[in-house]
């Protein structure tokens, strides 16, 4: 028998996904911040998360990648977790459409949609 898809599902494993991703990179962030550096096992953890989570079903595509300087050793953490926190908004916005019915009030009453 053919498994069904489910769409909830679906949005909460992404969502779980984008959120490990987003608290590795707080935690290199705050790293970063005495020293300027970021130590190489913490980027081989994020990009290693990122490459792996990016294999699962019902992970999506993990986009952006990391944005790197030219010579390719320096992230740009801060854009990263902005782009991640835009992308966490929008799968969370669409949890909540995959979920319904909703119960909004306006000028008139409760009303179901």
């Amino acid at each position: 028998m053919a498994a069904t898809f489910d769409p909830v599902a679906y949005l909460q494993r992404t969502l779980d996904n984008y959120t490990r991703i987003w608290l590795l990179v707080t935690e290199a962030i705050a790293e970063q911040q005495p020293t300027g550096q970021v130590s190489q096992a913490t980027v081989d953890t994020i990009v290693g998360t990122i490459e792996g989570v990016g294999g699962q079903e019902g992970s999506g595509v993990i986009r952006p990648k990391i944005t790197t300087s030219e010579d390719g050793k320096t992230y740009n953490w801060l854009e990263y977790q902005q782009a991640l926190n835009d992308i966490m908004k929008g799968v969370k916005e669409q949890l909540v459409l995959a979920i319904g019915p909703y119960d909004i009030q306006n000028t008139g009453g409760w009303g179901r949609w």
